[in-house]
């Protein structure tokens, strides 16, 4: 409802588990999603949301149709202290980087100015049996 963004759920029919810090992913997929809603324009934003399977990975996709990001930013966006958001302090991104690879997430960021931007999570599977797991 947020911008009137439309979401779009492309969730693999199978549950995945993954060992995380349950917490702090979700600080680290608001910021992301914040971010993406931030881009959009709220007369054809969507946000898609898409879950799969690629080998031993759980993949998150993040997508939205939102400004984009240049190829000279996109190298700097996890950098703490940078933003292009007025007011922008530039810590979301940089602490969101850090609690991924905390919780052993790895992360690609694709991006085309004037199209949009997708971040890509790979989480590691789940193979233990009597630790905490999260259902995403």
């Amino acid at each position: 409802m947020l911008k009137n963004i439309r979401l779009t759920r492309k969730f693999a029919p199978d549950n995945y588990q993954v060992l995380l810090n349950k917490p702090k992913i979700k600080i680290a997929l608001t910021n992301i999603i914040i971010n993406a809603i931030d881009a959009m324009s709220s007369k054809n934003g969507e946000l898609t949301l898409i879950t799969k399977p690629e080998g031993d990975q759980y993949v998150l996709q993040i997508e939205d149709n939102g400004c984009g990001i240049s190829k000279s930013n996109l190298q700097n966006i996890f950098k703490e202290s940078f933003s292009q958001r007025a007011g922008g302090l530039g810590i979301g991104l940089s602490a969101t980087l850090n609690i991924l690879k905390s919780n052993n997430v790895k992360i690609e960021v694709e991006s085309s100015e004037g199209i949009g931007t997708r971040f890509v999570l790979s989480f590691e599977k789940y193979k233990g049996n009597s630790l905490k797991k999260l259902k995403l």
